[in-house]
């Protein structure tokens, strides 16, 4: 259509009408926009809420499980760890296991390894047996001698957890299978040693003690 000099209200009219047109294919497009933009924001916080979620349950299951694995090396380097047996293992470890055979688990680390110097929870599973509730756990460790793993069973037991099975892994225990005794002091000492680590005598007239393959591991089976 053509329009003349004295058309030009017709013309804002006619404009004005096709934008009105326009608009709600304008308003559908928005729309869409809109929600696609929400529900990225909504996945996006969800997935933030859940590492979240994550994250947390991560570091409060290692700060209540990690006194525990504490007191266990520092036991072993006080030589008490025959007494945790007695106060820190549950029913189902002191059925399969004996008393001594905990007291050589603290004796082998303390031997192989020496002294706990740091530790990270690697991972966890926490489940509910009926009315007991258990945790597994796997600690990537460094000792003074060398580095490994340290994992386990606890079960909860009021304010405390006990140790269900407990192990130690380490490519140092690999590396020479028996230990001695030494004869003038009684200190353990790998079977490659010359003189003892505690009062300093040789140790030619010792008598070697054979460890088994799992020098690590105290666990209930």
């Amino acid at each position: 259509a053509r329009y003349g000099a004295g058309d030009r209200p017709f013309r804002i009219i006619t404009g004005y009408v096709a934008n009105l047109n326009r608009l709600p294919l304008m308003k559908t497009k928005t729309i869409v926009i809109l929600v696609v933009s929400a529900c990225g924001a909504l996945f996006i916080a969800a997935i933030a809420s859940c590492a979240g979620f994550f994250f947390l349950t991560f570091r409060n299951m290692d700060a209540t499980l990690s006194p525990t694995i504490d007191e266990l090396f520092a036991a072993i380097d006080n030589d008490t760890f025959a007494e945790m047996y007695d106060t820190h293992t549950s029913s189902e470890l002191q059925k399969t296991v004996t008393r001594e055979q905990f007291e050589e688990l603290g004796l082998t680390i303390e031997t192989r390894l020496g002294s706990l110097k740091s530790k990270s929870l690697r991972q966890f599973n926490v489940r509910q047996n009926n009315a007991n509730r258990y945790a597994d756990v796997v600690y990537n460790a460094t000792f003074g001698n060398g580095s490994g793993t340290i994992s386990g069973r606890f079960k909860k037991d009021g304010d405390r957890w006990l140790v269900v099975n407990f192990h130690v892994n380490s490519p140092e225990f690999q590396k020479d299978l028996t230990t001695g005794k030494c004869f003038h002091c009684g200190e353990p000492h790998t079977s490659n040693a010359k003189f003892c680590p505690k009062c300093g005598k040789p140790l030619a007239n010792d008598q070697p003690v054979t460890e088994s393959d799992d020098l690590g591991d105290i666990s209930n089976r």
